[in-house]
């Protein structure tokens, strides 16, 4: 990090609906794109990326950035510009991971901010934006792909918030992605949408609690449920009786 001079730009970038081209990073330069929603394709060594939210691109002197991808899909990122010495490389990864409590969005949003409030940085927080790019990220593996990494986060946040009033978009800002990807996600990979699946995990608790004698009150309360009312006709529709009739004909069967 000693290698790094100063801050030549923190901005946000967007295409809205503009396609756009890979371009070369000057000599004594590293960039860094911070992705906060959309896709974008990526050369490394001849081999094509999609980069996604939550991807951290990491450009050294002389790299190629990243470039529209055939779909011409939107593009949004936070722009990093730091001036550094010659000759004198990082040895992060070109493609990581967002891996912290803090959302990229958020990120992006405290550094501007912070740059509003004073023009005219110094080292200090251009170290500190530099350090954070690499303390919150992990290398990305590209054994494992990447859609499955975005649903395995949204699941565990369902699984860890069920209980609380989470809506579509918290669970895609968690897996930094925008709910309408999201939304295909679920449908291509669980065939059911966010909501239906939110709607199964609450559902599934709820079976557990009633089946250890839970007064349905708390069940409803435990599980995310809007009111009592709304998870009896619920619990109804799928189940075909109310949970008390359920909870009756399991203990009567001994299961």
């Amino acid at each position: 990090m000693n290698h790094v001079k100063s801050l030549l730009a923190l901005m946000p970038f967007q295409t809205f609906g503009q396609r756009y081209n890979s371009r070369i990073i000057r000599q004594g330069r590293e960039e860094l794109e911070l992705v906060l929603d959309g896709q974008a394709g990526y050369l490394i060594n001849g081999r094509y990326f999609t980069v996604r939210a939550g991807n951290l691109i990491w450009h050294h002197s002389g790299d190629q950035t990243i470039f529209s991808n055939a779909r011409g899909d939107d593009y949004e990122c936070l722009v990093l510009a730091f001036e550094v010495e010659p000759n004198i490389a990082s040895a992060r990864p070109r493609i990581s991971d967002w891996n912290s409590l803090i959302s990229p969005r958020q990120f992006c949003e405290d550094a501007l901010n912070y740059l509003y409030n004073h023009p005219k940085p110094g080292l200090d927080f251009c170290r500190y934006l530099y350090s954070s790019c690499c303390v919150h990220t992990i290398p990305m593996s590209h054994s494992q792909d990447q859609n499955e990494r975005v649903l395995q986060k949204a699941l565990a946040f369902i699984a860890g918030n069920y209980s609380s009033n989470i809506t579509i978009e918290s669970i895609a800002r968690k897996a930094h992605v925008s709910p309408s990807h999201l939304h295909g996600l679920f449908r291509d990979r669980l065939h059911m949408t966010p909501y239906e699946s939110l709607s199964q995990y609450r559902m599934e608790r709820a079976v557990e609690l009633l089946l250890r004698g839970t007064p349905i009150k708390q069940v409803v309360d435990a599980c995310g449920f809007g009111s009592e009312s709304g998870f009896i006709r619920a619990f109804k529709k799928r189940y075909g009786v109310p949970p008390g009739a359920y909870r009756k004909e399991l203990a009567a069967t001994g299961n």
